[in-house]
């Protein structure tokens, strides 16, 4: 069974207004502006993924002063493509999606590019402001955590099991999130690799959490 193991930070509140200062950006998952590589390997990881299992709801526990709220805009896709009068390659739109942001024509346009899930080759880019757009939009916001991506670990080798997870609250758990000695531990006795840098003395550091996606 493959997974993927990955160091995390877990960013406090105080980093993350610092980053949106930094770069003028309400999002830093998605700023929709170009140069802002430091933000390329940040994710957000809602509340519902936290309280999926024991493990994951300890996690939580650790890092809940870090809870920070954040704004999903919606987009409807297939308007904006109608909107825009582009001439796309398929007439069923809804395997349309965006797969990138960065400035448009001028400073109240955004470019948003726009990817076929199939057909990897189709791309094209549609360019609106949020006005000519937003009453396609919706927001919604989500209560979580901001994680930077740090490092690599491992991808074979590992089992889960309700020992590692203890109670689950779902009935399909797929990310799990281990932030102390003793889950870590428990994960140790689980695995049945050989040679990884989670045998070798491996600690946790301060602020940071092992992302295990299945």
């Amino acid at each position: 069974m493959g997974l993927d193991v990955n160091l995390y930070k877990v960013l406090t509140k105080a980093e993350i207004t610092k980053l949106k200062n930094k770069y003028d950006v309400a999002d830093l998952v998605y700023p929709e502006k170009d140069d802002c590589k430091e933000l390329d390997r940040i994710y957000f990881i809602g509340i519902n993924s936290l309280i999926s299992c024991d493990t994951n709801f300890e996690t939580l526990n650790s890092f809940k002063h870090c809870l920070v709220e954040r704004e999903f805009a919606y987009y409807n896709v297939q308007a904006m493509i109608l909107k825009s009068s582009v001439k796309t390659k398929y007439n069923d739109l809804s395997n349309y999606y965006i797969s990138g942001f960065s400035s448009g024509k001028g400073n109240d346009y955004t470019k948003y590019e726009i990817s076929h899930m199939k057909d990897k080759k189709d791309i094209f880019s549609v360019e609106f402001t949020y006005d000519e757009i937003k009453i396609f939009n919706h927001k919604e916001t989500k209560l979580g955590l901001y994680l930077k991506d740090i490092e690599y670990i491992q991808r074979k080798g590992i089992k889960i099991t309700k020992n590692l997870t203890g109670k689950c609250y779902r009935d399909n758990i797929y990310r799990l999130f281990i932030s102390t000695e003793s889950q870590l531990e428990k994960l140790n006795k689980n695995n049945v690799y050989k040679d990884c840098e989670l045998k070798r003395g491996f600690k946790i550091p301060k602020n940071h959490l092992l992302y295990i996606d299945w």
